[in-house]
């Protein structure tokens, strides 16, 4: 309201906006713009999957209730031009409704915004066909026409903006691979599971967390950095607050999201090699074992039928013992002995080629 005016004397009628959140790339006068919405009326559901019946307000300014919206396997990615006669950004596309749980279904938008003021309008079709949407003819005149579009212009390069402050930058949750941050909601504070805050989730994290499990809130010694609820979208990383009491589930959400750098390229499987002929499981000795009273010596060893006993090892014995074709046989790695001078550790990690 105005100077001077009663609060009681401006009514705020609720409405239904779209809160979007997107990093334009510019190549020349080509534009891609990765982007992540979610729909805040009173009528339907912000998160029909990870919070049903939770609703917004429908109105400007502070977002609905957490969770937010619903993460599927893709994030939208926007395309167009800058038009630079006109001052404009020029942008379209289809967003996909990927589990069927939107009320809105295939959304397809075009979108021109002043490049000075970060004012403009949108053209909105709902309930297309995916054909449509994705092939970018929808059908019909827009659902909603030149509706208008307000902005936020940030300073902070796009690089390093994390509007949640999860420690995972914006850029980097819009991407498409979860192994560098991506495929979460840059809204979603708890979607981003790294108590250590290093942006590489590791062992030492699951360590961290397994330390505090049990623990209830309100603390001390409870945290809620240690703590994560249900799932908040379509991927097992998209998980919503704190439920208040930190459990083995939370150690599970934890490990569904290992080695998910923020940033650094990720990790990508490279898939499963087919066996030919008969294999032979060789319990070949670590080449990092040191021999120096400075570092933890290990060694490996391999059970081939589950009997308990070691048929082959690298501390004394065989080295190598035959297994059948499509058996299963355990591999064993022992902690023989610390370094000089450390008498305890929080645990290791170690990879099968």
């Amino acid at each position: 309201g105005a100077d001077g005016a009663d609060a009681n004397d401006c009514d705020l009628i609720p409405g239904s906006y779209l809160h979007c959140i997107y990093v334009i790339q510019q190549q020349g006068t080509d534009v891609t713009a990765p982007s992540y919405c979610y729909l805040d009326n009173t009528v339907d559901d912000v998160n029909p999957e990870g919070a049903p019946g939770v609703k917004g307000d429908g109105l400007r300014g502070p977002f609905p209730p957490a969770p937010f919206g619903d993460v599927n396997t893709s994030h939208a990615v926007l395309t167009g031009v800058v038009n630079n006669s006109l001052d404009t950004i020029e942008l379209a596309g289809c967003f996909e409704d990927l589990d069927g749980m939107s009320p809105l279904g295939h959304v397809y938008a075009t979108t021109t915004v002043n490049q000075s003021t970060g004012i403009g309008t949108t053209d909105i079709w709902v309930a297309q066909t995916v054909g449509n949407c994705t092939g970018g003819t929808p059908a019909g005149g827009p659902t909603y026409e030149e509706v208008e579009l307000w902005t936020v212009m940030q300073a902070l390069p796009s690089a390093n903006r994390d509007t949640d402050t999860d420690g995972c930058p914006d850029a980097s949750e819009l991407g498409q691979n979860e192994g560098a941050g991506g495929l979460r909601d840059p809204f979603n504070r708890w979607d981003y599971f790294n108590p250590t805050n290093d942006g590489k989730i590791r062992f030492d994290d699951i360590m961290l967390i397994s330390e505090h499990f049990g623990q209830t809130a309100p603390g001390p010694p409870y945290e809620a950095k240690f703590d994560r609820g249900s799932l908040a979208g379509g991927n097992a990383w998209n998980i919503a607050g704190p439920d208040l009491t930190i459990t083995i589930a939370d150690v599970l959400r934890v490990l569904l999201q290992y080695r998910h750098d923020c940033g650094s390229g990720g990790f990508t499987k490279t898939g499963t090699p087919t066996p030919t002929g008969t294999p032979t499981a060789t319990a070949d000795a670590p080449s990092g074992t040191p021999s120096s009273p400075r570092s933890p010596a290990f060694s490996i060893a391999i059970d081939v039928n589950g009997d308990t006993v070691d048929d082959c090892k690298t501390n004394g014995g065989p080295t190598s013992c035959t297994i059948t074709p499509s058996s299963a046989f355990t591999v064993k790695v022992y902690l023989n002995s610390l370094p000089y001078g450390v008498s305890s550790y929080k645990g290791f990690e170690f990879y099968v080629n």
